[in-house]
């Protein structure tokens, strides 16, 4: 239980830092293994104590705490599942894809993912005269320039139109 509680620690930790959900679940699983083991040693315990009852309390409040952990890691995989907004801030995108050369315009910027793998959608106008070679080398860069700034981002998705300058 003792070595348990460190991975458990040290999991938890650093599925925060990085940002992983996979490793802050599997740090509740295994906080979930410690607290069984605790129940039983302390079930043991009251039996031979003469306290009976508290068999069944002791299961009680761990299975609270596994639902609540259930529950909890279900809720943030459905954001992912239901493709959550995963960057709120679309005006830092907008803002890297400006700099890239070439680029008119950019809007419709879409982001879900989980908070380590972040996927982008964007619409780029570009002038609509341009070589398609160009046009993909700009989408390349364009991508490139997010990922550069952003490094959760693992999939950018870019989407050129072409922009008159003459607005109506």
């Amino acid at each position: 239980m003792g070595i348990n509680t460190l991975v458990m620690k040290y999991e938890y930790g650093q599925g925060k830092s990085l940002r992983s959900d996979f490793l802050v679940a599997d740090s509740m699983h295994t906080k979930a293994d410690i607290l069984t083991s605790l129940s039983v040693i302390v079930a043991l315990i009251g039996i031979k104590l003469g306290f009976g009852i508290i068999d069944p309390i002791t299961t009680l409040v761990i299975s609270i705490f596994i639902a609540h952990a259930g529950l909890e890691i279900i809720k943030d995989a459905s954001k992912v599942l239901c493709d959550t907004v995963a960057i709120l801030d679309t005006a830092k995108i907008s803002g890297i894809v400006m700099t890239v050369k070439g680029v008119k315009e950019c809007h419709k910027i879409r982001t879900r993912g989980r908070p380590d793998d972040i996927c982008i959608d964007l619409h780029v106008q570009v002038d609509p005269g341009m070589h398609m070679d160009h046009a993909h080398k700009i989408c390349y860069a364009v991508e490139e320039a997010i990922k550069s700034k952003i490094p959760e981002v693992t999939d950018v998705l870019v989407h050129i139109e072409p922009r008159s300058d003459q607005r109506k």
